[in-house]
């Protein structure tokens, strides 16, 4: 069938993506943003004062193993290769240590004697592994992993967790502290996938290409939920039965029926300071404080992600963890994935499942944590669900 209709609320990645595939097989696209822009929490911009490349939400570096995916991008943008460097400070040692955390943190904690039978023990512990998780060190039945387990734990792992998620480390989804794993070498980058880099021009050129087709109209600072409304059974947009996929909040999709779902968000603030412009590809870029008595949990110094030597400023923001508050104009970063959230979460996808013409991709929308790539995997398959099902 011709003439195929949908409403996408969202210009993030997953909106984007299903958008412009939909739009190349003849559908007619209508994205509608809330925010004035496009690329949702990917949108970068260069600062007027400095000329430095700042991304607006944090620093997002694009990373992936998925063939598909990474050449479905290089077809809207050049990419540069950029590896992502951290770096966590310790306030017990007053020292930085290079994230990711692996042989080289072992022996920059221990002396020479006992590094190596810490290393000797990973080794024998975790055979043919190329790195593991922290909660599966700290239940480690050796001596000396245990001490080295718990001294990350003690100064990185359970500080930074409390105060990034306001809760009792105990309390958040184990999958949150797999995140960061310690490798069995002296691999010392965030990400390990085939595929690291940023696009050549920003997120927002590439968002820019992606969504320049003629079936795809972006209405933008356009509160979706406003002309939206569910009769008998299916999705309704100003008033006329259709096909609807929405990315965001699947608890404001439904005006918060059975309670609102946990979110912590975040806030910036901005300082130009000046350039290190000795500063070379693979120095870290993102600062990380883990200890209460900063305020702040990082500082991205964007003049060095990308890097951009030739400037004489660049922009640093430091990042603070709160609460998200429904009223508040910060906006949802990381779902709290508590056990009460899980029943809440449950009791909106079961009614959105009742609802005929309904999609629904997207870390808002499915309460999930995405890096990119796999936002993008899971909007390719909520893809092919509406070309099944709309054949």
């Amino acid at each position: 069938m011709l003439n195929k209709k949908i409403v996408i609320a969202g210009a993030g990645f997953t909106g984007a993506y299903i958008g412009r595939n939909l739009a190349e097989q003849g559908w007619q696209v209508r994205i509608v943003e809330i925010k004035d822009h496009i690329a949702g929490h990917m949108y970068d911009k260069v600062d007027e004062l400095t000329g430095c490349l700042v991304h607006e939400y944090g620093p997002h570096i694009f990373h992936t193993d998925d063939e598909d995916i990474w050449n479905w991008l290089n077809k809207f943008s050049q990419f540069e290769p950029f590896n992502l460097k951290t770096q966590v400070f310790f306030e017990s040692q007053q020292d930085w240590f290079t994230c990711s955390f692996g042989f080289h943190t072992v022996e920059k904690l221990f002396d020479k004697d006992k590094a190596k039978a810490i290393i000797s023990q990973l080794k024998k512990s975790y055979p043919g592994r190329d790195k593991v998780s922290i909660p599966e060190l700290m239940n480690s039945k050796n001596v000396l992993i245990e001490e080295f387990a718990n001294l990350l734990w003690e100064e990185d792992y359970k500080p930074y967790t409390a105060k990034q998620w306001g809760l009792d480390p105990k309390e958040v989804d184990i999958n949150i502290l797999k995140r960061v794993p310690v490798y069995m070498s002296y691999y010392d980058k965030i990400h390990s996938n085939k595929y690291e880099a940023l696009p050549k021009y920003g997120y927002t050129a590439l968002f820019d290409a992606i969504l320049d087709h003629y079936n795809i109209k972006v209405e933008l600072s356009t509160d979706v939920l406003k002309s939206l409304e569910f009769s008998d059974g299916a999705a309704c947009y100003d008033g006329k039965p259709t096909l609807f996929l929405h990315t965001g909040a699947i608890d404001e999709l439904f005006d918060y029926e059975f309670g609102p779902l946990g979110y912590r968000s975040l806030r910036f603030t901005k300082e130009i300071t000046k350039n290190d412009k000795n500063t070379k590809s693979g120095d870290p870029c993102v600062d990380i404080y883990p200890n209460k008595k900063y305020g702040y949990t990082r500082i991205t110094n964007y003049g060095k992600l990308p890097i951009q030597n030739h400037l004489d400023y660049q922009v640093s923001a430091k990042e603070y963890s709160s609460e998200f508050k429904i009223d508040s104009n910060l906006g949802r970063y990381y779902p709290t994935l508590t056990s009460q959230d899980k029943i809440i979460l449950e009791k909106y996808k079961n009614k959105a499942d009742k609802i005929n013409g309904l999609y629904l991709s997207g870390r808002l929308a499915n309460y999930k944590y995405y890096d990119m790539d796999k936002a993008l995997t899971s909007a390719r398959d909520t893809l092919k669900d509406i070309l099944r099902d709309n054949q």
